[in-house]
């Protein structure tokens, strides 16, 4: 923080122009940040990626997206010389309040609140982006403190409905992507996600208490066999670490886990059946007109 502060003292004192639009992830990179970072990279070199996820900013590295760690030296310079930084995420918002008044933060959030949310306190954002006047005014604001609040849409949406380029697969589970697709097209198989969303009560504790997915998975890839289906379980990120309480080492044949910090929207495009709880995807989902299970235990 003292680093960033001294940055930004620099930029104020020499009058350094501000140069990139800094895409900031901590922790994980979110479908929207992705989806509108691989768009906009294609299109300028001024983009730039700064996340703490080593794994994923080689992923994007590979593409030919500029990335810089975010808790490094070089990272918080990029930050400080930021004309614009747009996040999805809101647990990285004390820095940026050290950034010059002529910077630009843009909030997109990572969907459309359906369960309640604490308000994010000690940031004021100059643009907050969501799918709708009424999502602003009945939700968002009550969430995000922000100076604009514009319905310009999610582009990870983007993702649901368009031709995949490679770059759009970026973070997305390549064979389990390739596998839906071929079961969706071809009707080879029903394909089927589960996504439930973030519990409070399973983020701290070392164990997944019992009510974290009250499913017998075992059971479930039997009835997947029988009928014919592939299902497709994506937990959030958040609770990513219970992952291998419930799938053995070797896997199942039907009941396949996509990874939890990754991004699967493009493999939304070839799914037929979408099973969640209360999760944002659900309003997402919709734009494709087909059916929506709550399992809402």
């Amino acid at each position: 923080v003292s680093y960033l502060k001294f940055c930004v003292s620099l930029l104020k004192i020499f009058s350094i122009k501000p140069s990139h639009i800094a895409f900031v992830s901590k922790s994980f990179v979110g479908n929207n940040i992705k989806a509108l970072l691989v768009e906009s990279s294609s299109k300028k070199n001024n983009t730039i990626l700064l996340t703490d996820n080593d794994n994923q900013r080689e992923e994007f590295t590979k593409i030919g997206v500029k990335t810089k760690k975010l808790l490094s030296f070089s990272g918080f310079w990029a930050l400080a010389r930021a004309k614009k930084i747009i996040q999805d995420q809101g647990d990285f918002t004390h820095p940026l309040n050290l950034l010059l008044s002529k910077q630009e933060k843009i909030q997109m959030w990572h969907g459309v609140p359906l369960k309640r949310l604490n308000r994010l306190f000690g940031i004021t954002y100059d643009w907050m982006i969501s799918t709708s006047d009424y999502v602003n005014d009945s939700s968002l604001k009550d969430v995000i403190d922000a100076k604009n609040y514009s319905n310009l849409g999610y582009p990870r949406n983007d993702l649901l409905l368009k031709d995949h380029n490679e770059r759009d697969l970026v973070l997305c589970d390549r064979a389990l992507y390739n596998r839906a697709k071929d079961a969706f097209i071809n009707n080879r198989q029903k394909v089927i996600v589960y996504m439930p969303t973030h519990r409070e009560s399973a983020t701290s504790i070392g164990k997944a208490p019992s009510p974290l997915i009250p499913l017998d998975f075992e059971l479930l890839n039997t009835f997947c066999s029988e009928n014919n289906f592939l299902m497709v379980v994506k937990l959030h990120p958040f609770v990513m670490q219970f992952q291998s309480d419930f799938s053995p080492p070797d896997g199942y044949s039907n009941v396949v886990f996509h990874s939890a910090q990754g991004d699967i929207y493009p493999l939304l495009q070839y799914t037929d059946v979408l099973i969640t709880d209360y999760s944002s995807i659900y309003f997402d989902f919709l734009l494709l007109d087909r059916p929506i299970v709550f399992y809402d235990y």
